[in-house]
């Protein structure tokens, strides 16, 4: 990848909707999505940010989908909107 980012970014929108490095995808699509990114790039790192709107349930949700494709490291950015 020419990207060098080490890391994957998960947004949680106010609604619920997911974005992994500004893609849309759904909750459905998350662990294959995050799982192509891990085997292609060798990314072991998520950093999530969560409207303050979203369920803790949700962003838990979010977090077992990222550790079951392998991901090592999740950190927490806060939510630029609030």
């Amino acid at each position: 990848s020419s990207r060098a980012s080490k890391d994957i970014n998960i947004v949680i929108e106010e609604g619920g909707g997911i974005q992994v490095n500004g893609n849309p995808t759904t909750t459905e699509q998350l662990a294959a999505t995050i799982g192509k990114i891990v085997v292609e790039d060798n990314i072991k790192n998520v950093i999530i940010e969560a409207h303050r709107t979203v369920r803790h349930q949700k962003v838990i949700q979010v977090v077992d989908i990222a550790r079951g494709q392998g991901i090592e490291a999740v950190a927490f950015a806060k939510s630029a909107e609030g």
